[in-house]
């Protein structure tokens, strides 16, 4: 079912529909959305189709890497790039700290 999901994550992140990706991956709609909901599972070869109509890889697609990282994200781990263990640390903690202030 990972595989489903992740196919329905990336293409929702991408404002895709079940019908533009059929369309770009070159299957029926009814096939992505058999996919998603777990009741199929496709072939090597589609699964390529659909990593490349997601922009992505197959890897990705069956969860052996991170699947979507926001571009705030992306800025906030360039930023600490290089920061010793404790560095990490204090970020982590300060972080932590704004994100319990916003909250309440």
């Amino acid at each position: 079912m990972y595989l489903g999901n992740n196919i329905k994550k990336l293409r929702k992140a991408r404002k895709l529909t079940s019908v533009q990706l059929a369309a770009m991956a070159d299957v029926r709609p009814q096939f992505i959305s058999q996919i998603e909901n777990g009741k199929r599972t496709p072939s090597l070869k589609i699964l390529q189709k659909i990593s490349v109509a997601l922009n992505t890889t197959t890897s990705e697609l069956l969860g052996e890497v991170p699947l979507y990282i926001s571009e705030d994200m992306k800025r906030l781990v360039d930023a600490a790039d290089g920061l010793n263990r404790q560095q990490v640390d204090a970020v982590i903690n300060v972080v932590r700290e704004i994100n319990s202030k916003y909250k309440e």
